[in-house]
């Protein structure tokens, strides 16, 4: 979904300077991740620029988070004829890559259902253990089919329990 991650964009500090943060980053709802485009004048011609660009660790709840940081080189170059020249290397721990990429993965815990038993009431003679046997079904949506999720039988109560259920991703 549109800004479920946030990436920083840092301008690396040159001898011992501080980092610099240059643009807070949001994904759109396919996932890229749009670093605005920066302007060089000729008091760069000649210079190598380093950016960083890493995900922000917020601690969601089910998510784990990319650590990655690529470095992003930048070295601005006189074409000769008035122009300039931002050629960028993507490298992640010192080696070029093609593109950026950060992977994600949500995980849920599981959920157990437990419903009430139910109760089967016979007038006019005793009840028998597993005298009535029922059916429990997931109603299918979608179109998808209904599931038989078990066969239940009453005991001499009347008691009919139903299983624990659990849910995962």
């Amino acid at each position: 979904e549109a800004s479920q991650f946030s990436y920083k964009l840092m301008l690396k500090g040159i001898e011992g300077s501080e980092n610099i943060l240059i643009d807070t980053l949001t994904n759109d709802e396919a996932g890229n991740i749009a670093i605005k485009p920066m302007t060089y004048k000729q008091k760069d011609m000649g210079k190598t620029y380093y950016y960083t660009l890493s995900e922000v660790i917020d601690n969601k709840p089910g998510y784990e988070y990319d650590y990655t940081v690529y470095t992003i080189k930048v070295d601005i170059i006189d074409n000769g004829d008035g122009t300039l020249t931002a050629e960028q290397t993507l490298l992640n721990n010192n080696e070029p890559v093609e593109e950026l990429v950060f992977n994600n993965t949500y995980t849920t815990s599981a959920v157990t259902l437990k419903l009430p038993a139910a109760i089967k009431a016979l007038e006019g003679r005793e009840l028998e253990e597993a005298q009535f046997s029922y059916e429990l079904w997931l109603k299918g949506t979608d179109g998808s089919e209904d599931i038989l999720v078990d066969t239940l039988a009453n005991d001499k109560e009347g008691n009919i329990a139903i299983k624990p259920m659990t849910y995962t991703q």
